[in-house]
């Protein structure tokens, strides 16, 4: 069938998912106008592969927050606890949203995986401050004192805890070239989400523990959540006291094997194979036939007939398109 077709390549900068709603569009408007016997078929939509990805990283990312949720309620073992370093992670996300609007970002798959990545550094810190301030509690205070003296006591670790932490991903803001033009907007996300849990820790949460936290007496009776917390920390820290007594007994031995790792470690880097980026599953397959040379235009497009049946009938394969006697007359797409 007599066919035209059309590549659009976008200009560098360029949203492709929005580039490709404003084709799509016009094209919708323009179709109208065509004969009926000419009809617009899309061979290559690359936004389908975005969104997917898109997706996919959209659930990471509430699989990995209802992850964080189970872990900081089973080791709290209060839902009330366990409300206080909850609410502190949307805040994050929600602050880091507005700045990524200011700085111009748009949510990609960058942008969600530095998301991602952060979540367990967004909840660190509220849960640092709140171990902190229960422990106030737990000595008689009112919670309006704990929450000012408890908060007052651990600003300056909060304080070098996020710092330290912006600080790893300040070099991928600098990187010059592709790579940098890549990972800037995915460190600068994960640098504006630290600092913002940061603040919220030292803010939002001792308030929160005025709200929620209540003074309790040791007779009072515990649920089965506390129970399990007790029981599950109660088998850590002994696991954690044997592997340490361990440890102080062989400690030249601990010195080697800490040696040893450092050297693996510079070992398998250096031996490991690199690449620029990871290959893309993106569902489409460009393939090229060719024949022999005197074979004319009208014999290859029998020859590429043949070849579209049998692609055709294969159950994996959803579309196809073949061009034949293209761009020469013993060649086809």
């Amino acid at each position: 069938i007599p066919c035209v077709v059309i590549a659009i390549i976008k200009e560098a900068g360029a949203n492709t998912i929005k580039v490709i709603e404003d084709i799509k569009n016009m094209l919708n408007e323009i179709k109208w106008e065509l004969p009926p016997s000419i009809k617009l078929e899309y061979l290559f939509d690359q936004s389908v592969f975005i969104m997917e990805s898109v997706h996919d990283v959209e659930l990471t990312l509430i699989v990995a927050f209802i992850l964080v949720v189970l872990v900081v309620l089973f080791y709290l073992g209060k839902f009330l606890d366990t409300v206080i370093p909850i609410l502190a992670l949307p805040m994050s996300v929600v602050g880091t949203f507005t700045l990524m609007f200011v700085y111009g970002f748009s949510i990609d798959i960058l942008s969600l995986l530095a998301l991602t990545l952060s979540i367990g550094f967004l909840v660190d810190d509220a849960i640092v401050v709140l171990e902190n301030i229960h422990r106030h509690v737990e000595m008689g205070k009112t919670p309006w004192e704990a929450a000012l003296n408890g908060s007052k006591q651990i600003s300056f670790t909060i304080l070098s805890m996020t710092l330290s932490l912006a600080c790893v991903f300040i070099p991928l803001v600098f990187m010059e070239g592709i790579m940098g033009r890549m990972f800037r907007e995915f460190a600068i996300t994960i640098v504006t989400a630290v600092l913002i849990s940061g603040f919220i820790s030292l803010s939002l949460t001792p308030m929160l523990c005025v709200r929620f936290i209540s003074q309790t007496s040791p007779d009072k009776k515990k649920n089965w959540i506390e129970k399990i917390s007790n029981k599950l920390n109660t088998s850590l820290l002994n696991v954690y006291k044997k592997g340490l007594s361990v440890v102080f007994k062989h400690r030249f031995m601990t010195l080697l094997a800490g040696c040893a790792s450092v050297a693996a470690t510079i070992y398998l880097g250096s031996s490991l194979s690199t690449d620029f980026i990871p290959g893309d599953d993106l569902g489409f397959v460009n393939g090229f036939a060719l024949a022999s040379d005197p074979t004319s235009p009208y014999k290859m497009i029998e020859y590429q007939k043949k070849l579209s049946e049998i692609i055709r009938n294969d159950p994996n394969v959803q579309d196809h398109v073949a061009v034949g006697a293209i761009p020469n007359p013993n060649q086809s797409l």
